[in-house]
């Protein structure tokens, strides 16, 4: 399909792929309704769109009510014509499977497999009325293709996701409509990028330590010390706030494993957290670098690495749960 002058209508546009979609298909000549619950995120999806001298709307729009779904599409009728391209991206994770209120994971159904349905629907009633034919592409996970012990119920609705799109297939045929689905594996989330940047340390500390060489270690340290925090501190809120964390987390062995994993990260963080702080403010005064044992450091973040590889691993595999934290 050229892209050019075609009406595309993304859920979730306010952020992440959606946003990234948003301005890829403006790049290429479309006109977008962004679409996302997030009116302030949505809002400045547009605004960087008009930065890029591309054309797009914003629609409010909650997924999970065919209502918010329905207007999204008329909007896009009545700004540019019917749609010939839909992206339901719109997504959240997190759930409790196994608390009293079934609010966490019945949300995740509602918003990640129930509203790409709804969503499908009517794009397909509004290609089917322009009888221009159009493309659907539904956003899955990498987890819907096989189970994941710790987001059942998300593995569940993405699987749901990609069967349901693979289900449409004939609609191509049909009415010249073809239905995909998308499985992204890890975007952008704290420890995706906490790992990422532990593995760019390690690679810096590898380097040449010339000016080039430590603005890439002190801008790795940054965001691995940024991400890790996050991560951290994103589990104990859950944990201490939550209030509904089943029993077995505590008697679970994996439990432990984890929490002593992540303190003997901290543990041999310690001497670079320090040492880097001093670099920072030595380089900011001007005075001499403090006394940096490369070796050393390259010892400790290989250390790190393995234990941020086995943390995510032991997360993986405690049993039934979706604490990732």
């Amino acid at each position: 399909m050229e892209i050019a002058n075609k009406v595309a209508v993304v859920s979730g546009g306010g952020s992440g792929i959606g946003r990234a979609a948003v301005l890829a298909l403006l790049e290429r000549g479309a006109r977008v309704v962004v679409a996302d619950i997030d009116e302030d995120a949505g809002r400045q999806t547009v605004a960087l769109a008009a930065s890029k001298r591309g054309t797009a709307v914003f629609a409010r729009c909650d997924v999970t009510q065919t209502a918010d779904l329905a207007r999204a599409f008329a909007c896009a009728g009545e700004h540019f014509g019917r749609p010939h391209i839909a992206f339901n991206n719109a997504g959240i994770g997190g759930e409790d499977l196994f608390a009293d209120d079934p609010g966490d994971w019945a949300r995740v159904i509602a918003v990640d497999l129930t509203a790409v349905i709804d969503a499908t629907r009517i794009a397909v009633r509004e290609m089917k009325q322009a009888g221009q034919g159009g493309v659907i592409i539904n956003t899955a996970s990498l987890i819907g293709l096989g189970p994941m012990a710790s987001a059942p119920v998300y593995a569940a609705a993405k699987a749901g996701v990609v069967n349901f799109s693979r289900s449409l297939a004939y609609l191509a045929e049909a009415c010249n409509i073809r239905v995909n689905a998308i499985c992204p594996e890890l975007v952008d989330t704290p420890m995706a990028l906490g790992l990422g940047a532990v593995f760019m340390r390690g690679d810096a500390l590898h380097r040449p330590l010339d000016d080039a060489g430590w603005r890439r270690l002190l801008a790795a340290d940054t965001v691995w010390g940024l991400a890790a925090a996050l991560w951290i501190a994103s589990g104990l809120a859950r944990l201490f706030y939550g209030g509904k964390e089943p029993t077995f987390y505590w008697r679970n062995g994996f439990f432990w494993v984890k929490l002593a994993m992540f303190a003997a990260v901290f543990a041999l963080e310690l001497t670079p957290m320090v040492t880097f702080m001093r670099v920072r403010l030595a380089m900011r005064n001007g005075t001499t670098l403090p006394q940096f044992p490369v070796a050393v450091f390259r010892r400790i973040n290989s250390a790190e690495i393995a234990l941020v590889i086995a943390i995510v691993f032991t997360a993986a595999f405690m049993a039934r749960g979706a604490w990732l934290f």
